[in-house]
């Protein structure tokens, strides 16, 4: 996975976006790395991008997540997300990869190489997919 998107927040706190097209890009359109918290990303459209529409990365010391440098308590809701993985076949509609405590609600997700949603490490737990 590619740490790195057309919007990259990390550092960040009660970022919004809404409204969004992100159509033909090469890589990830937005990625949440680092410490992220509540972030909501809302009422998108992702479609024909070489990666994913939206992934995670959070840092840890090892398999240690408890100094809190991971995107946590974040919300994607009612988005279209859909011809993905263009070039990365490993991509997903939504990658979390060292996060947790995630609302994934209301997103339709098709055409993709993968996995529409992919949980890869379990970090933590204490998402909600509805």
């Amino acid at each position: 996975l590619y740490r790195g998107g057309a919007i990259h927040l990390e550092g960040t706190e009660n970022v919004t976006i809404t409204d969004g097209l992100f159509r033909r890009l090469d890589g990830n359109a937005i990625m949440l790395g680092g410490y992220n918290r509540h972030s909501t990303i809302a009422r998108s459209e992702f479609t024909w991008l070489g990666e994913g529409a939206i992934a995670t990365w959070g840092d840890t010391e090892g398999y240690d997540g408890t100094g809190g440098a991971q995107p946590r308590f974040c919300r994607v809701e009612s988005n279209v997300m859909s011809n993905l993985g263009l070039y990365e076949k490993q991509s997903s509609a939504w990658g979390q990869n060292k996060a947790c405590q995630n609302t994934i609600r209301n997103n339709v997700m098709f055409h993709l190489p993968r996995a529409a949603i992919n949980f890869n490490d379990g970090l933590g737990g204490g998402n909600l997919v509805e």
